[in-house]
């Protein structure tokens, strides 16, 4: 709306005032009048300020028309419903108060403490990381014509006949596999300068035969014995594997008995050799003396030995296979046989050239071994009716061993004898000792049965 102004003629000397402002007005200055409105009546004239506003009669809109305005009481209107203007502008004022509430909480939002929304329904947030397929993991999907889409149908075709195709080398369509050659698609690798390795590397390349690549085959111990010695910390361990061949063989070697000798060859092309008395032949071993050895020069003499000092066996029950026969049984009563004066000093040496044995019972007639010893045999098996074994301490004291066969009745009693022993002995002093052991079982023994054994010895 323009500005709607009436002209004023001023007088040269006015009487009164008239209060007005100036203005231009396009090329024309307007002046402006002000006027202050009152009421009615005259007490109510008063300039209108700020203070007591203006006075201003405007139509009213009867209570229950088209707008009510209800009480200061009223309870919020619902959004959308009809209610009066205080009831709405309640409710307009609580709906402000939860948009403030929002806003500030909005405004709270950073990096501790950002947005808190459901993207998956039902779900308080959502997996964050690392970590399995879970009810508040988000699901995505890829566009059908996404690149991704194809990429990944190929690699889900990967399997051992079309794997990932790749060039590490630069130019090559692939690497070299397995063994060969050096060639372009073989790859190159380096070690780093500061990697262990490379020193480790350079150390090896140092050794040489005098200075070999130390090594502990055994825990705690700074490398393994060398050359001969006895057993100790450093000497290795080592066992035979299961299959071993070995294993076979020392399982047989450990089976050697009295029944189950060792089988060796001693004559070439012959299978064992003759024991006993016999003719020469095939399998009858070849002896001969040493250069420097003392033929016997003397006829010698038959010496008779003793057992506990007579010549008499426990014969306690029936023997057994390999039993000992001595003068006492049970454990540890029973004495080696005894040779007094087989030497003519201590120290001295002979030979054993012939054996005997005589019992007087006719039907005693078993096969004999007799075990000579230049020492007495204390810790081998000495009981009578015990089964025989040499100790491992006596083996240093064996000299050897002369079989006598079946004895024969001969009347009165029974006999056998061995003239071909020939057994060069040297004694610790001057008594040779003996263990005899019967080979076969025996059951026509006599408790205290006389028993005599004798060796004829030539003495040195």
């Amino acid at each position: 709306m323009s500005d709607s102004y009436v002209g004023v003629t001023e007088a040269s000397t006015p009487t009164g005032k008239l209060d007005a402002e100036s203005l231009t007005v396009g090329a024309n200055t307007v002046k402006r009048e002000r006027v202050q409105i009152t009421g009615a009546a005259a007490t109510d004239i008063a300039l209108v300020t700020a203070a007591n506003g203006l006075d201003v009669d405007v139509t009213r809109i009867a209570d229950g028309a088209d707008v009510a305005t209800g009480a200061v009481a009223d309870a919020a209107a619902t959004a959308g419903s009809t209610g009066t203007v205080s009831a709405k502008l309640r409710l307009a004022t609580s709906q402000l108060d939860a948009i403030k509430t929002a806003a500030e909480i909005m405004d709270d939002w950073d990096e501790s403490d950002r947005a808190k929304a459901n993207i998956v329904v039902g779900q308080a947030g959502i997996t964050a990381g690392a970590g399995v397929v879970a009810a508040n993991t988000p699901r995505v999907t890829h566009a059908s014509d996404d690149p991704v889409t194809t990429a990944l149908q190929i690699l889900d075709d990967w399997d051992e006949s079309d794997r990932a195709k790749v060039n590490p080398i630069v130019g090559q369509a692939g690497v070299a596999a397995g063994a060969g050659a050096v060639a372009a698609t073989v790859q190159r690798m380096t070690l780093a300068s500061d990697d262990p390795a490379v020193a480790a590397v350079q150390i090896m390349d140092d050794w040489d035969e005098s200075d070999r690549a130390k090594v502990n085959p055994i825990v705690g111990q700074a490398g393994v014995a060398a050359g001969a010695g006895a057993v100790g910390v450093t000497v290795q361990r080592t066992t035979l594997a299961s299959d071993d061949p070995a294993v076979t063989a020392l399982q047989i070697v450990d089976d050697w008995d009295e029944s189950d000798r060792a089988k060796v060859n001693l004559i070439v092309g012959q299978a064992g050799i003759a024991a006993g008395a016999g003719a020469v032949g095939a399998t009858v071993p070849r002896v001969t003396f040493a250069s420097d050895a003392p033929e016997p020069t003397e006829p010698g003499d038959w010496i008779s030995a003793t057992c506990g000092g007579a010549s008499v066996l426990a014969a306690a029950g029936d023997y057994a296979a390999n039993d000992v026969l001595s003068d006492l049984a049970g454990a540890g009563l029973g004495s080696a046989w005894l040779f007094a004066n087989a030497a003519r000093a201590s120290g001295g040496r002979g030979w054993i050239a012939h054996v005997s044995a005589y019992t007087a019972i006719a039907a005693f007639i078993p096969r004999l071994r007799v075990w000579f010893f230049s020492v007495n045999p204390t810790a081998s098996e000495l009981d009578d009716n015990s089964a025989f074994t040499i100790h491992a301490n006596d083996l240093g004291k064996l000299i050897d061993f002369v079989d006598l066969p079946a004895m024969a009745n001969v009347g009165g009693g029974s006999f056998s004898s061995n003239a071909d022993a020939r057994l060069r002995f040297e004694l610790a002093a001057t008594s040779l000792y003996a263990i005899v052991q019967i080979l076969d079982a025996e059951t026509d023994e006599t408790a205290g049965m006389t028993f005599v054994l004798k060796a004829h010895v030539v003495q040195d």
